[in-house]
């Protein structure tokens, strides 16, 4: 049995292979619940997976982890809960960050 205390709510976030963007962990994470979207709370993140995993899904993923943060009521998170997280890290080349599924996709058909 795992008792879970409540003042250190966690949220992991999976972010596809070919989504992945460098950060670090003094980055903030804005998090909306499907639930309440309108609602949203920041957490900091915690840690960052080296190595991507296979989910639930078969997607294979990154795994971040971010501590909430702020004045959030706690009671009203759950656990299972999903939402979409927007993570602020430092700025990125906008021609790289549009040109990179073509690029990924050029690799992979090359084997490059």
């Amino acid at each position: 049995m795992k008792i879970a205390d409540p003042e250190q709510t966690e949220v992991l976030i999976n972010i596809p292979v070919d989504q992945m963007i460098p950060m670090s962990e003094k980055d903030t994470v804005s998090f909306y619940l499907n639930v309440s979207p309108m609602d949203g709370f920041e957490a900091k993140i915690s840690s960052v997976g080296y190595e991507a995993t296979s989910n639930e899904a078969g997607d294979v993923s990154y795994k971040v982890k971010a501590q909430v943060t702020g004045d959030v009521d706690r009671e009203d998170l759950r656990v299972g809960w999903k939402g979409i997280a927007k993570i602020k890290t430092e700025w990125t080349l906008l021609g790289l960050e549009i040109l990179k599924k073509p690029i990924l996709m050029a690799r992979k058909i090359t084997g490059i």
